[in-house]
């Protein structure tokens, strides 16, 4: 699946695009329509790092195919890459905003890494490997979700 990787480099490329294109734009959001935008983005990542996990557990428990498991990886990694592009749009408008987004990048960043780790391991047919992956994934998805509540 390199082909991921290129769809990934090419979701980053429109990203940065995007927020350019959102930075010349003008009208600056609130305080409080970033914080919306942030959990709106954390809990993208959340449903991505959750549909990962699930996914890369029914591979392992031999309760799904190859096909079925690469297609929710896909739709996992467009899910996350819009959360990514959902929190980029609009620059932070407050200290309180740059300290959120300040929380919330490294969560997505991980998220991207571990996903991509699970599908790697799933290529490579690792079983420890994806077991590893599945098992980042939970601890992740759980920092996710304290985000979320603790903004929401």
């Amino acid at each position: 699946m390199p082909w991921r990787r290129g769809l990934l480099v090419a979701l980053a490329v429109l990203a940065v695009g995007w927020l350019g294109a959102a930075m010349l734009s003008g009208g600056r959001t609130t305080g409080t329509e970033y914080r919306g935008q942030a959990v709106q983005a954390a809990t993208g990542a959340l449903g991505a790092v959750r549909t990962a996990r699930l996914a890369g557990t029914a591979q392992l428990d031999g309760r799904s195919v190859d096909k079925y498991t690469t297609t929710m990886l896909d739709d996992a990694l467009a899910d996350l890459s819009d959360a990514q592009q959902r929190l980029a749009a609009e620059p932070p408008p407050t200290g309180a905003g740059t300290r959120l987004r300040d929380q919330l990048v490294p969560l997505l960043t991980d998220a991207d890494r571990r996903i991509g780790d699970l599908s790697r391991a799933l290529d490579d047919g690792d079983d420890a490997l994806v077991r590893a992956a599945v098992d980042a994934l939970g601890p992740l998805g759980d920092r996710l979700d304290e985000f979320v509540r603790h903004n929401s």
